[in-house]
């Protein structure tokens, strides 16, 4: 074994000498990269709420835990999609996100959105914007809310927690961020996220 490759040699002679030579290389039982774990907790609250007026200039303040550091490991995250996005939230409402999301439409990362319909009428432009620029939403007028917050990369890396993606919610309340690879986590909150995409279009109610 090399490097994980097994090598096969042929024995050949030549002028009566034997000597060896390569043949072919013969991928076997190569393990798989293991990818570095990722596990974040952010948290937000009140302590932070003046941070929301240098939010324009993306840079912290001296506020070792100002929640502008939390948006741009947030953000970096969500701008590492390859392929897809699947967003899950209540409210999502947060102009600085938006603009992300729709960096990623112009890379033409495949991009899902599900959110609650009231919600969606309190505050509808940023749900508008989404829509102008092509990215499918669905929502349903229910008595019950769809009150999920969560996010799936690539179907690799999970988003999840107490917060909405309101400027109240990491300026202000007392939420909370996770961002994890672990795949039994990221597995079961993609098949959640499968479910109610097909629920939503198979309800009589779903707005789409």
């Amino acid at each position: 074994m090399t490097n994980g490759v097994t090598i096969q040699y042929i024995y050949r002679y030549k002028n009566n000498k034997e000597y060896i030579k390569p043949l072919v290389i013969l991928p076997t039982e190569i393990k798989p990269k293991v990818k570095e774990p990722i596990i974040e907790v952010f948290f937000f609250s009140e302590n932070c709420a003046h941070c929301r007026t240098h939010l324009d200039s993306n840079f912290p303040c001296s506020n070792r835990n100002c929640s502008i550091l939390s948006l741009r490991r947030f953000v970096t995250y969500l701008l590492s999609s390859r392929r897809t996005l699947d967003i899950c939230v209540y409210f999502l409402t947060c102009s600085l996100i938006v603009k992300q999301i729709l960096k990623l439409k112009r890379r033409n990362i495949y991009i899902r959105v599900i959110t609650n319909k009231e919600a969606q009428d309190v505050e509808p432009m940023q749900i508008l914007i989404l829509r102008r620029a092509g990215i499918q939403i669905r929502s349903r007028k229910s008595t019950y809310l769809m009150h999920h917050k969560f996010a799936v990369i690539d179907n690799e890396i999970l988003i999840t927690g107490s917060a909405n993606w309101t400027l109240q919610a990491f300026f202000g309340n007392c939420e909370n961020l996770i961002i994890t690879n672990q795949c039994e986590l990221v597995q079961a909150y993609s098949l959640e996220f499968e479910k109610l995409w097909f629920r939503f279009r198979m309800n009589k109610k779903a707005v789409l």
